[in-house]
């Protein structure tokens, strides 16, 4: 067994979040009842308890009944965790109203959950980026571990450790000493090997000032099922004329399909049969950067890769031409997947984890997929359907350079998907959605989750609404060079992961709105950089800025959130930023002559940095909906916030912000993704 890299601790217990449904009164003249519950998020161990509080708005009648599915909860709120592991849900009634609830979801799992600290760029840390915790691998296992290493504030004037030390248990299965190069790279190792077992991976970064160690992140090794039909490729097995391919397994039993030379399949130039792969466990096909399955389906068959996990595979490239369909759905790749993403070279290399492509006319679907590493690409290709209208739809995207590149497509919807780019602090162009070459309308992405990286919506186009930007490392949230985009109804958070970084540029677009979003920077936690959040140049001018919310900016920022000439009209926003002394909302005169300057009074405190462990929504034990529904509980208008009712006449909705106070508005739909 060779050697990798470690963390610091986990954590067993509860994680609590809060899910807010408003329904329209039927007692009263047009009252709104509302209901919240509270602590949005907790953690406690089973066994132990927790407080839940519920506040009713929109009735004199603030009584609430309690339930639990699991455990026991008092009249009063008080939240018992029972001894088994398992997801369970608390939820609040209104009496005034029983259609107005709140619910909250509590995780109770002995095996705990992996939060890491909050790090800052003015000391030194050291992060595993990848494997998330509770990883399960294939034995003899290969494991890929990436850490990153800064010394920020310490004695290497050019900021990285000089070395970094790779544990999977006790077993160091690498070191890595840089001596030079870019202080900001990935480091990696691998062990190869790896038997059936559960353990912890962490990194150790050596500093003249002493030794750091990363939080422990728990994975698991298991045994190769067995049961169900099996394949063993020595050589490449090559699809031609109109021969089908097959593989189907079961849940109980998945088929397993494994080459231990790199051997693959791919498809002969006219081929015209099909590809089905269901319930099965491929393994070691490919190499690196070689696809292990590259074929191209055409005429009106179909190519179907459904409920199978890739483990150890080059990544996969997938084309679908003519009238053909495609199917890629409830797929685990794993994050051993064969690919380089070390330095910064093999990043801006465009090294996908998979690539999807093709141009049919027929319907192509990529959802309830887990991807570990590097990027999913969408090269070419049109009609597709990126998630679903349920969490089970939803993809999930996390580890180094994870995200979605599209080039050159159109007729694209996005929607429920999780994506957390693990990204290096310092680096810069990271996306966790990217739209290149000649992408065109309708393009439209909402009900999403992206966290993490730098430039984290590159060369939008279309519509963007209802989604979650959290931890935007530095750079800008979106850019986008089409001159109809539309962006509405997002809630944007924690501007800078790390300390004294804001965007360079917040929001650079050619010629779109930007209305009705939530921008919580993070507040005086976040140092100082002269920059505006929405700056102008020759290439970028907004046309539409209104009903937004801008708050949290940091201490002494001495430029205006909106530069001069960056946008035609401003009116009906909202600024709130206490910890600034210098800030100015707009850089011309003559704009926001309704704009609210007071504390917005949202219902919950902020939460940074992100409360929810990666390990958590990469078993899907917290879900998209899950978690916009918390952030719309966080920042929901509470009862006399001087949003409400203050947002411009003109435009949909009455309040401003990405959240209403509960009304009736068509387009109020942050936080109500799902059933």
């Amino acid at each position: 067994m060779q050697a990798m890299s470690v963390h610091r601790g986990f954590r067993s217990g509860v994680w609590v979040i809060a899910v807010v449904v408003a329904i329209a009164a039927c007692g009263g003249p047009d009252e709104d009842v509302v209901i919240t519950i509270s602590p949005a998020v907790a953690s406690v161990a089973a066994g132990q308890t927790v407080q839940f509080m519920a506040t009713v708005t929109g009735s004199h009648n603030t009584k609430v009944n309690w339930g639990a599915t699991g455990g026991d909860i008092s009249s009063g709120g008080l939240y018992t965790a029972p001894a088994a592991g398992g997801g369970y849900t608390v939820q609040a009634i209104a009496d005034a109203n029983s259609k107005a609830k709140a619910t909250a979801l509590v995780n109770v799992n002995g095996e705990g959950s992996v939060l890491e600290p909050f790090y800052d760029s003015q000391h030194p840390y050291v992060q595993v980026m990848t494997p998330m915790p509770f990883a399960t691998y294939f034995a003899p296992a290969t494991i890929r571990v990436w850490a990153h290493a800064p010394d920020y504030g310490g004695d290497n004037v050019n900021s990285y450790s000089p070395h970094v030390d790779f544990y999977l248990g006790t077993t160091m299965i690498g070191s890595v000493s840089p001596g030079g190069g870019d202080p900001v790279d990935y480091y990696e190792a691998q062990a190869t090997g790896v038997p059936t077992g559960s353990y912890e991976v962490f990194v150790r970064s050596r500093l003249a000032s002493g030794t750091i160690e990363s939080i422990h992140v728990p994975i698991k090794v298991i045994d190769v099922p067995t049961g169900g039909p099996k394949m063993d490729l020595t050589s490449d097995l090559v699809l031609s004329g109109s021969t089908s391919f097959e593989l189907i397994g079961s849940a109980s039993s998945p088929a397993v399909l494994t080459s231990s030379n790199g051997s693959r399949i791919r498809s002969a130039a006219g081929w015209t049969g099909h590809l089905t792969i269901r319930n099965a466990d491929v393994i070691g096909l490919g190499k690196m950067d070689v696809p292990g399955i590259e074929v191209i389906v055409t005429s009106t068959n179909a190519l179907e890769i459904t409920d199978s996990i890739f483990d150890r595979c080059g990544p996969p490239a997938l084309t679908a031409s003519d009238r053909a369909t495609m199917t890629i759905r409830g797929n685990t790749f794993q994050p051993n997947i064969l690919t380089p993403v070390n330095d910064q070279a093999d990043y801006a290399g465009s090294h996908p984890s998979l690539v999807l492509a093709g141009n049919s006319s027929g319907a192509k679907v990529f959802a309830g997929n887990n991807v570990g590493v590097s990027f999913v690409r969408f090269d070419g290709s049109s009609h597709w359907l990126v998630g679903g209208d349920h969490d089970t739809d939803g993809n999930i995207f996390m580890g180094v350079r994870a995200g979605m590149e599209f080039d050159s497509v159109t007729d694209i919807t996005i929607r429920g998907n999780f994506s957390f780019h693990r990204y290096p602090f310092g680096w810069s162009q990271g996306h966790n959605l990217d739209f290149e070459g000649d992408t065109a309308n309708p393009i439209l992405v909402e009900h999403n989750v992206f966290r993490s990286s730098s430039w984290m919506i590159q060369s939008l186009v279309g519509e963007f609404r209802y989604n979650l930007l959290v931890d935007n490392i530095n750079e800008a949230f979106f850019r986008s060079y089409d001159t109809g985009t539309r962006v509405h109804h997002n809630v944007l958070v924690n501007c800078g992961f790390q300390r004294a970084f804001l965007p360079s540029g917040g929001v650079l677009f050619a010629a779109g709105t930007f209305d009705a979003n939530t921008i919580d920077v993070g507040g005086a936690q976040l140092g100082w950089i002269n920059s505006p959040f929405i700056p102008s140049d020759s290439q970028h001018h907004l046309t539409s800025l209104r009903n937004n919310v801008f708050t949290g900016f940091a201490y002494d920022q001495s430029t205006n959130v909106v530069e001069s000439g960056a946008a035609t009209s401003a009116d009906y926003n909202a600024f709130y930023n206490p910890d600034t002394t210098k800030l100015r909302p707009y850089g011309d005169t003559g704009l926001g002559s309704h704009d609210v300057h007071t504390d917005p009074r949202f219902a919950q405190p902020r939460s940074i940095p992100f409360p929810i462990g990666d390990g958590d929504v990469w078993r899907r034990r917290v879900t998209v909906s899950q978690i916009l529904a918390l952030y719309r509980s966080i920042y929901t208008p509470a009862s006399g916030s001087p949003l409400i009712d203050a947002g411009d006449p003109a435009s949909t909705g009455v309040d401003i912000g990405a959240v209403g106070a509960g009304v009736a508005d068509p387009a109020d739909k942050f936080g109500r993704f799902g059933p």
